[in-house]
């Protein structure tokens, strides 16, 4: 028991679903200054650790194949609400875009990362940006242009220098789903301190944006210092039809500065949503059900101190916030669900423009539009079962540690819907038994689902569970099919280079689409997967050939007499071919053929099955 390193994140004994959770955890100071924009001139530790290997050796990937799509050095993929970055097609294609640069600080190549998969195989990983300059913060979406549904990407420009005048949005086209042929059809004030960590969704010839007003932290506009605001443009005409739009409410009797990064949107038909919070701050739901011609506001939750800005003290108390890692989604009704991640504030210190929160706060909270009342849904979990969460203070650290910009334990809420109207919320949280070799521990992906509205919530589980990998950043594509398809970023560092100080050293970009059955049926469980190396009682060799182009092959070898069976699926998880060996005999020595003559050149997966235990590999057909 680590009893030294605890912050003493204590977890409620009431019913899951039914309690806020308030958490003793140490405050930290924060001010309106901006967020992890401004730190990627931070210098990056070059001191080399041996990382050994963890003992536990457990994941859940047996239950579905998640297979890399792409690579990053630059690995802060966002400050506080994800985006809109991984997209599922009616045909079953899949498109997916992240930030990412291939070499280390300054990132001077970081940019978009575009990866499509065609029904039968993913396009190559991407190794060059798709702007002409350096940026980040991309969202994907689709509109309609000359009669035909295309995919677009808007991002920010952000320049190396910090001289520079960075901000500007990078609105880009391809001529098709899929289509690797992109252009730069509009750039808005770009290099002129221009709009910020955007936001966009697309319906019709419409891309809608919500995004902070200017990069420049203080400049003020209709009474806000960098508002966010809303923008749209219409791509039949090449034209703006909104530009730095405040929504009804969101004005300077209520607003003080704009909370960058703290927002985020979905769209469904012509009905369009927004949530925008931050802390300290209202939280904001925007609406419009005629694609953006007219608004509604909503405050989903409602910040005790209008026009707070640091400077009022709340004499001793703490106040409950959102920390503006929050989620929005529409349900076939057109009414909205609100996700975000719970928090306090403190300001015990009169004009200094700061403040204090509480990193180590612990809840993800949900409203929706029938009901109007919040409740938890989600949150790092006592896995161990000691009653306390055992988490090193380095995990709420900024420098050497493991928060993730100004959030809390549990952050990051993403969601989708299924045809049934079952909604399900994936996010990130700390797993407290998953020990990183620098004492944060590494954090894990969590999914809930319900099956009435939002009137219960299933437990968590963990449906990205890598004891030695940290996985975060974990978007999901709105709609679900049978499948949950997410995408998320992994290494081998708790914390990120970028915001944390750690070294840099290559992500992957993952990709999965996980059996929506096994999580209605919770069929996710913490160590389901774990396989004892040395008590094992058989040996799967290497495919080979491989690559091939004809059949491929391993060695089986059993210790004792087991029932074994041979499943081949494509990276989309569709299987292609699945047979039963039967049981075979104790001391037995098989080769099991894997028919790959005529499939597709591509990459392919195998499972090797012996009783209850996987054995996954990936073969490459040419």
């Amino acid at each position: 028991m680590r009893k030294s390193l605890l912050l003493g994140f204590m977890l409620p004994a009431a019913a899951f679903a039914q309690n806020m959770l308030n958490v003793n955890n140490e405050a930290v100071k924060i001010g309106y200054h901006g967020t992890g924009e401004a730190m990627t001139q931070s210098p990056v530790r070059t001191t080399g650790i041996d990382r050994p290997s963890n003992p536990v050796n457990t994941k859940l990937e047996w239950l579905y194949n998640a297979v890399e799509i792409g690579s990053t050095q630059y690995d802060l993929q966002v400050n506080s609400a994800l985006a809109n970055r991984i997209t599922l097609y009616d045909n079953g294609e899949v498109s997916v875009v992240f930030t990412m640069a291939q070499n280390g600080s300054p990132y001077l190549d970081r940019g978009t990362g575009y990866v499509h998969f065609d029904g039968k195989s993913w396009s190559d990983a991407p190794i060059a940006r798709l702007e002409d300059d350096r940026a980040g913060w991309c969202n994907i979406g689709t509109v309609e242009k000359d009669g035909k549904t295309v995919e677009f990407i808007v991002s920010h420009f952000a320049s190396s220098d910090a001289n520079a005048k960075s901000g500007g949005l990078f609105i880009m086209m391809n001529d098709g789903i899929g289509s690797s042929n992109w252009s730069i059809v509009a750039k808005y004030k770009v290099g002129e301190n221009g709009p910020f960590w955007p936001r966009a969704v697309g319906r019709g010839n419409y891309i809608h944006i919500w995004t902070a007003y200017n990069s420049t932290a203080w400049k003020p506009y209709m009474g806000i210092k960098r508002p966010d605001s809303y923008y749209r443009y219409d791509v039949s005409s090449d034209t703006w039809l909104d530009e730095k739009m405040l929504m009804k409410g969101y004005n300077s009797d209520t607003i003080a500065f704009g909370q960058s990064d703290s927002y985020q949107m979905d769209q469904d038909g012509d009905n369009i949503a927004i949530v925008s919070g931050g802390s300290a701050q209202n939280l904001f739901l925007f609406k419009s059900d005629d694609n953006g011609d007219t608004w509604h506001t909503t405050i989903v939750d409602t910040f005790p101190i209008p026009y707070f800005d640091g400077n009022t003290n709340t004499n001793g108390d703490t106040l409950e916030t959102n920390t503006g890692s929050v989620e929005v989604l529409l349900d076939k009704n057109g009414k909205a669900h609100v996700w975000w991640n719970y928090n306090r504030v403190l300001d015990d210190v009169d004009g200094d423009s700061s403040w204090s929160f509480f990193p180590g706060s612990n809840a993800i909270i949900y409203w929706n539009e029938y009901t109007k009342t919040p409740k938890v849904v989600g949150r790092a979990l006592d896995i161990n079962g000691s009653g306390q969460l055992e988490i090193s203070s380095a995990q709420t650290s900024v420098a050497g540690g493991a928060r993730y910009s100004n959030n809390t334990l549990s952050c990051f809420p993403d969601a989708a819907i299924d045809a049934d109207g079952n909604i399900y919320l994936v996010y990130s949280a700390p797993n407290e038994d998953a020990i990183s070799p620098d004492g944060p521990v590494y954090r894990d992906v969590y999914v809930t689902y319900t099956k009435d509205n939002g009137e219960t919530w299933s437990d968590p589980q963990p449906i990205v569970e890598g004891y030695e990998t940290e996985d975060v950043y974990c978007h999901i594509a709105r709609n679900v099919d049978d499948k949950l398809h997410i995408m998320w970023q992994r290494d081998d560092i708790a914390g990120t280079a970028v915001f944390n100080e750690h070294r840099d050293v290559v992500n992957k970009i993952m990709y999965a689409a996980v059996d929506k059955s096994i999580v209605l049926n919770d069929g996710l469980s913490f160590g389901r997967t774990g396989i004892d190396e040395n008590n094992r009682k058989f040996e799967v060799s290497d495919a080979y050939p491989n690559p091939t182009s004809a059949n491929s092959y391993v060695t089986l070898s059993l210790e004792n007499s087991n029932r074994v069976r041979v499943q081949m699926t494509n990276v989309m998880g569709q299987e292609i071919y699945n047979t039963n060996l039967g049981q075979l005999s104790a001391g037995s020595t098989t080769k099991v053929e894997l028919p790959t003559s005529g499939l597709r050149a591509g990459i392919y997966l195998y499972n090797i099955y012996v009783g209850e235990t996987a054995i996954t590999g990936r073969l490459v057909v040419e």
